[in-house]
């Protein structure tokens, strides 16, 4: 069926679509107002009973009350047999109210021709006005259907009204002049008042409908959400899951390969080793990129706000690259502007992130020249900006596959893949991450003459005011020792995780005792009454976080530090496990500078034996 294609057929085309739904509730609205109807006319009956005591015989006034209350009484049974079924009108339902309301119109006005005769002008004249009264009355009680209306008013007016007009009396003809005209006036604003009812109607029934397509668009809506959620979860549990497994032969592989190289190997077998090391690094890093653009697609990725200094973030990037840049033969230049804050607020990991991705590709493009970091601070729009920048003389990106490099896996050239690698994921997550801190990147660059990368990085206006000088404090010194070796609890079940572990935290001056589960960890802490407890949060039978929290609770578990380990190690991860009574989180594979970075900041002996080293 083809749609309504002018105003006329949408208007046709609706009426007939909701016909049934408007049948029923003119049925259901003709039977609705019975009772005020049926009394109305009981009432009239004993009225005129009363009144024309006088003027009409006794059998004939009772003849016109018995046929009225009979039909009366007809209406009233045919109304109770309806509301047995009210909820589902049937056509005959108004076939018989129909029948039953022309019976009661007919009984009056059979019953005013009766006693016609023997009534005076007043008589005459009060029985019109019963008539237009109970004619107006059902304006009310049979709106709802025109049909009915004017099958009623026509069959109780038109009688009287030719009788009126044929009796000859004085006033008879002004009387059913008068009657005819209100008549026409009761058919014309019954007709009106019916039109608008059914547009009301009509226009009802499409807003329920709107409001029924709203709510179950809600309610589509709300499930597809729950199963987003639930999906997102899943595909969480999924990433940790699989994070875990790779991480953890990887951890073994690197693990494995640093001990093999601190253990005196000749130049050959080092070089080998060296290139297990880079190779097992590479798929570390490929890793890494692949979980965070999966949080980043699903909305998962968080960004800290903490105080931290930029001038050292910044140098400690270009230290870090300086040694690959030596050895590419490549220069690499950091410059920093004056007016550079001695502190800003934001997140100084992802910020580090996003500088070793732009660094990275920066070195790994370009052959021959140097690669450029400028540092400074700018402002746009009333709002300071820390602003830098990382310009390479390397092969340069055609300009028609500028934006193009910023979509996951996608490079400027496949023989960039083949030449230099890479998945295409590092400038993807580097414009995400800049975007979560709320800045802007962009690139300048032609073939064969380098690129520029520019970053924007909004800064809370408190961070321009600079901090004052803090008064000069003499340097920690690391509490002395007690006798022994501190201590150390490890809950790993991994072997080779174990092994790693194990021989690393003895070189920095620990006696490890390994447990290979949670539950296990938990038994041997109050014989052991450990320094340090590490453990590896999943785990068989009771996983880190179980395993720390029953910790907690033991006689002297209060005061001890916790680590946990973890291959899917993130923001929501940290605070759990804070939340669960740990002091910190670190992530797998984890090197020996990790470590003493990470005891360098506990208490009791543990602390102390990473500051002494």
């Amino acid at each position: 069926m083809r749609d309504p294609t002018t105003p006329a057929e949408a208007h046709k085309h609706r009426n007939e679509r909701y016909a049934p739904r408007l049948f029923a509730d003119v049925v259901r609205a003709l039977y609705r107002y019975e009772t005020n109807a049926l009394a109305g006319h009981a009432a009239a009956a004993l009225l005129c009973a009363f009144f024309l005591r006088h003027e009409v015989s006794a059998p004939a006034l009772a003849g016109l009350t018995s046929a009225v209350l009979v039909c009366v009484a007809l209406r009233a049974a045919i109304a109770r047999r309806f509301r047995r079924h009210a909820s589902a009108p049937r056509p005959q339902d108004l076939r018989l109210h129909s029948i039953a309301v022309f019976a009661c119109a007919a009984a009056w006005s059979a019953g005013f021709l009766a006693v016609l005769g023997g009534l005076d002008p007043a008589r005459r004249a009060f029985f019109m006005m019963v008539l237009a009264g109970l004619t107006a009355g059902s304006l009310v009680t049979l709106s709802a259907c025109l049909g009915s209306f004017a099958l009623f008013s026509c069959t109780l007016m038109l009688p009287p009204i030719v009788g009126l007009a044929l009796s000859g009396g004085p006033m008879d003809a002004d009387l059913a002049a008068m009657a005819v005209l209100f008549l026409a006036f009761c058919l014309t604003g019954a007709k009106k008042s019916r039109q608008v009812q059914t547009e009301m109607l009509l226009k009802g029934y499409q807003i329920q409908e709107m409001m029924d397509e709203a709510a179950r668009t809600r309610l589509e809506l709300q499930s597809a959400y729950k199963k987003s959620e639930a999906a997102n979860q899943a595909k969480q549990r999924f990433l940790a899951n699989v994070s875990h497994e790779i991480r953890t032969p990887l951890n073994g592989v690197l693990g494995i390969t640093d001990l093999m190289i601190e253990s005196g190997l000749t130049p050959e077998q080092l070089e080998r080793a060296e290139i297990i090391k880079r190779c097992g690094s590479n798929l570390l890093l490929l890793v890494n990129d692949l979980l965070d653009l999966s949080k980043i697609e699903a909305g998962r990725m968080t960004v800290e706000r903490v105080p931290f200094a930029p001038e050292p973030l910044f140098r400690e990037i270009a230290s870090l690259h300086q040694g690959n840049a030596l050895r590419c033969g490549i220069g690499l230049r950091l410059t920093l502007e004056p007016g550079l804050p001695a502190q800003v607020t934001g997140d100084p990991t992802r910020l580090r992130q996003v500088l070793n991705n732009l660094v990275g590709n920066a070195l790994k493009f370009t052959d021959r020249g140097e690669v450029r970091i400028l540092v400074g601070l700018g402002v746009r729009d009333g709002a300071a900006r820390l602003q830098f920048e990382v310009a390479d003389d390397g092969v340069g990106i055609p300009e028609h596959r500028l934006e193009a490099i910023f979509a996951a896996f996608v490079q400027a050239d496949d023989s960039t893949t083949r030449k230099h690698g890479g998945t295409g994921l590092g400038l993807a997550i580097t414009r995400q991450l800049v975007e979560l801190m709320g800045g802007t990147i962009r690139v300048e660059s032609r073939v064969g003459a380098g690129s520029t990368f520019r970053c924007e990085i909004p800064l809370p206006a408190s961070d321009l005011r600079a901090p004052p000088p803090a008064p000069p404090s003499p340097a920690p010194v690391a509490a002395p020792l007690a006798a022994g070796r501190p201590r150390l609890l490890l809950a790993e079940d991994q072997d080779v995780n174990a092994l790693i572990l194990q021989r690393t935290l003895a070189r920095l001056g620990f006696d490890v005792t390994r447990a290979r589960d949670g539950q296990e960890a938990v038994a041997m802490f109050p014989a052991l009454a450990p320094d340090l407890v590490i453990l590896d949060l999943q785990m068989p039978r009771l996983d880190g976080m179980g395993a720390a929290r029953q910790l907690r609770a033991l006689q002297g578990g209060g005061e001890v530090p916790i680590l946990a380990l973890s291959a899917h190690c993130d923001a929501a991860v940290g605070a759990a496990c804070r939340e669960a009574g740990m002091n910190d989180a670190l992530q797998k594979p984890c090197s020996e500078a990790a470590l003493r970075r990470a005891l360098a900041g506990l208490p009791g002996r543990a602390g102390s034996l990473a500051q002494a080293s």
